[in-house]
């Protein structure tokens, strides 16, 4: 989806029930299926710690820092990420004329917006050559 230089990327790992090694069983089963040769996942390390792609042998390859988010509940588009405001640039997404050279972190706050940090996300990486099947 986002990394091209990986055959798949894994998306979500979720279930409505608890089935001891189910993730496992899910995983070895699609490595069966379709033979990968690598794979790339994130975890919100917000909301997990990253155990379970450790014990479908993926490897820790980086941490990435928080991100920052702004929010304004009285606004139309309450929340915006800093990507992106990055990407469109204050006056694409407000319409407005204020031109390069104008800081979007301060437009942002006379805006009302105000910035809060995630926690980061951590990317895993699995390989078939150190995987064995």
């Amino acid at each position: 989806r986002y990394n091209h230089k990986f055959e798949w990327e894994l998306l979500r790992l979720c279930s409505s029930y608890f089935v001891v090694g189910g993730s496992e069983k899910i995983f070895k089963h699609f490595i069966k299926m379709f033979d990968p040769s690598s794979i790339i996942s994130y975890c919100d390390n917000s909301k997990f710690e990253g155990n379970v792609y450790l014990s479908l042998g993926f490897k820790l390859f980086k941490r990435n820092n928080p991100s920052r988010h702004w929010y304004n509940p009285n606004e139309l588009r309450p929340h915006i990420t800093d990507n992106f405001l990055r990407q469109r640039g204050y006056d694409q997404l407000f319409g407005a004329h204020f031109g390069k050279g104008t800081d979007n972190n301060v437009l942002m706050l006379n805006r009302g917006y105000l910035p809060v940090y995630d926690c980061g996300q951590s990317t895993y990486t699995w390989f078939s050559t150190y995987n064995e099947r």
